[in-house]
């Protein structure tokens, strides 16, 4: 609603069930309609069963520009536990500095996400966070250093203190962390830990890097040296990570003892096959002064059938044993599994079936005590992007047991449907999920419709039936919502927001989304060092100021490729379907014979649009095309020797990506006739000048 020169706004929200029952309202303050003044929020939310068991928590916020370089975020509230007030707040300046960003955050008796977060190094042990203080500065040449300070009280874990430093340089790539500790429990559990660590990691590229890390662990009774390394790499064909560490500690630490390495890789192996292998093993002591050993491995082959299937296996095995004194554990677990995938055009279908197996075994008292079981496992999914909405659908089973009932899942789901064409603001999202134990069935259906109106107005309404609910007695499982919202966002925060984009298929290649071109899922997008996966709908979402986003290209399906959007800055991401073109060059029989194909043939494929690809035939007269987008080409052949008699036709030929199989063309070189002026030729017969311009035009003599 305006108001004079200002906006004041009204958010509110509830949800009830058949015990309990909550509402959230705020009441929010703008000076001006452009939002670039700071928001002040008031807001109050209450919950309970009734009015002897409501409790209620209010908040005061605001939020805003205050300087076209200060931001700030800060909140004072009550906690709903009756804890006493929280404050969090944070500082973000937008280029103090010849253009470099800082941010300055505080909390305190916040809980969860409004901590203060530490990047403390692996072995420093316990990551808390809580009270404190963090600084953030971004240089623009990329480099970064993180400062941060926190205290815990003790209420949400142990009591202490911790700090971190991170730096990052660029464009050297080195990142240094440093972190100290000081955990304090003895008087309750006896534990204590003063930890202090570095960790140098050296990047050169973004596809490899190198890390070293050293800790100093003081508990009680006892102290040691930690270490750990790790490298890792991502290659076009391959992509892996070996790490070995060493971390003292035990049960007076707020820390176990750790000792072990692992190493996990993946690979193609050729265009068709990839592979995927992990191999681990590690040992730690307990907090209580157990022993835990595992120990396992992982294999996985897969293979491409064509351009539309795939087909694979994986096999795993686990071994955990434990014990503490006299009493030992031993457990073993095997999986078997074959699978496999098929793209129906936009259409996705994958199923699984195999085997597991699983071996629990124990001692004491010179007793040993064991119980296997073994069941069999099926899982099959599919997933239908529409223009009105994505249809997936999902099923499991496993057989029963000696010990274990039967297991089945049914789930069916809709996400953005739009049940009237042309109509985008209206969109249904529901699905129905049926769960079977021994026959026994129970069922939860959920249903959202959404309407967007003017404005940046929003309203949800909702319907969910849990069968765990229901079961429970809570109700009858029913769940009844109502949310109407409304957003924006000023101009003054374009740059700390979030900025969405779809990876979607170019069908007409004109790299413009247009209606009726699908979204691709699964797709990994990056932006410097932000990263994101697109949806089922193709969608994706990363920091406005993260940079240009580009995809990874390992993420595409066999014969996509990235296209060019028409509209520069675009965060739409077109994605080309293409196809493989096989071309053979065979010479035209002679004298009842197959003549042989001279050397060195370059073959070409020219568009409509006059864009050429060439490529040179191998020995056997083979050339091939691995990425040609749909269109009309025509092919044609020569020879790179300008003396060879041949001539070969060109062949016109259609290609429709993604349909059918690549197309097979096959060109014919024959013989370019030579025409001969004046008298006969034998053996002993000179050619006259005029027959020699004629052949060769050289002006030299040339007998038969």
């Amino acid at each position: 609603l305006s108001a004079g020169s200002g906006i004041v706004s009204l958010k509110a929200s509830g949800r009830t069930a058949a015990h309990d029952a909550g509402v959230l309202v705020e009441v929010g303050a703008s000076q001006a309609q452009s939002h670039h003044g700071p928001e002040l929020t008031v807001g109050a939310a209450s919950i309970g069963a009734d009015a002897s068991t409501m409790r209620t928590a209010y908040s005061l916020a605001l939020r805003g520009d205050v300087t076209d370089a200060l931001r700030i975020d800060a909140m004072l509230a009550t906690q709903l536990n009756d804890d006493p007030l929280a404050l969090r707040s944070v500082a973000l300046l937008g280029a103090p500095v010849g253009g470099s960003r800082v941010r300055i955050s505080g909390a305190h008796g916040a809980i969860e996400a409004g901590r203060v977060a530490l990047r403390l190094p692996e072995l420093g042990g316990l990551n808390m966070g809580g009270d404190g203080v963090a600084l953030d500065w971004h240089v623009p040449d990329g480099s970064t250093l993180n400062v941060a300070t926190a205290r815990q009280a003790g209420a949400f874990g142990p009591g202490g203190t911790q700090a971190a430093l991170q730096w990052s340089s660029r464009p050297a790539p080195l990142t240094l962390r440093l972190g100290a500790s000081r955990l304090d429990e003895r008087q309750t559990t006896g534990r204590r830990l003063d930890a202090v660590t570095a960790d140098l990691r050296y990047a050169p590229s973004r596809r490899s890097a190198v890390s070293v890390e050293l800790a100093e662990r003081q508990f009680e009774n006892g102290r040691g040296v930690g270490a750990a390394g790790e490298a890792s790499w991502d290659r076009d064909a391959s992509r892996g990570r070996v790490r070995v560490f060493h971390a003292p500690g035990g049960a007076a630490a707020f820390a176990m003892a750790r000792n072990g390495a692992m190493l996990e890789t993946q690979g193609r192996l050729g265009a068709r096959w990839q592979a995927a292998a992990q191999a681990w093993m590690m040992g730690d002591e307990g907090f209580d002064g157990s022993a835990l050993r595992t120990s396992g491995g992982a294999f996985s082959p897969s293979v491409r059938v064509g351009t539309r299937a795939d087909v694979g296996l994986s096999a795993s095995y686990v071994r955990y044993a434990s014990g503490a004194g006299a009493a030992h554990r031993h457990d073993a677990q095997q999986e078997l599994m074959a699978r496999g995938g098929m793209d129906l055009g936009v259409v996705r279908w994958d199923a699984e079936a195999g085997t597991e197996r699983s071996v629990r075994g124990s001692s004491a008292d010179g007793q040993r005590l064991s119980e296997v079981t073994a069941r069999s496992v099926a899982r099959s999914s599919l997933a239908v992007p529409t223009e009105h909405g994505t249809l997936s659908v999902r099923g499991s089973f496993r057989t029963a047991s000696t010990f274990l009932a039967s297991e089945g899942l049914i789930d069916l789901q809709l996400a953005g449907v739009r049940p009237i064409p042309g109509f985008h603001a209206l969109t249904i999202d529901g699905g129905v999920q049926r769960v079977y134990l021994n026959r026994t069935g129970l069922s939860s259906v959920h249903a959202v419709v959404g309407l967007a109106l003017p404005g940046g107005l929003r309203v949800l309404a909702g319907a969910q039936r849990d069968a765990l609910m229901a079961v429970g007695g809570m109700g009858g499982g029913m769940v009844y919502s109502l949310r109407v919202e409304r957003s924006s966002l000023a101009p003054g925060f374009a740059h700390f927001a979030q900025r969405s984009g779809v990876v979607y298929l170019d069908l007409n290649d004109n790299g413009v989304l247009d209606h009726g071109e699908p979204g691709l899922p699964g797709i990994i997008v990056r932006a410097g060092s932000a990263r994101a996966t697109t949806d089922r709908s193709g969608h994706y979402e990363l920091n406005a100021d993260a940079g240009a986003p580009s995809v990874d290209v390992r993420t595409l399906e066999e014969g996509m490729r990235l296209g060019a959007p028409a509209k520069a800055g675009s965060r739409d991401i077109p994605v080309r379907a293409t196809s493989r073109l096989d071309v053979v060059v065979r010479r035209e029989e002679s004298f009842g014979r197959q003549a042989t194909v001279p050397a060195s043939i370059i073959v070409s494929v020219r568009d409509a649009a006059g864009k050429e690809w060439v490529v040179v035939a191998d020995a056997s007269g083979r050339a091939h095309f691995d990425a040609l987008p749909s269109g009309t080409y025509l092919v044609s052949a020569a020879s790179d020797n300008e003396n060879a008699p041949l001539r070969i036709e060109p062949v016109t030929v259609r290609i429709v990506a993604g349909v059918g199989k690549a197309p097979h063309v096959e060109l014919v070189s024959r013989a370019r006739p030579i025409r001969f002026q004046g008298g006969t030729l034998n053996s002993s017969s000179t050619i006259n000048s005029t027959q020699q311009q004629s052949i060769g035009g050289n002006g030299q003599g040339v007998k038969q």
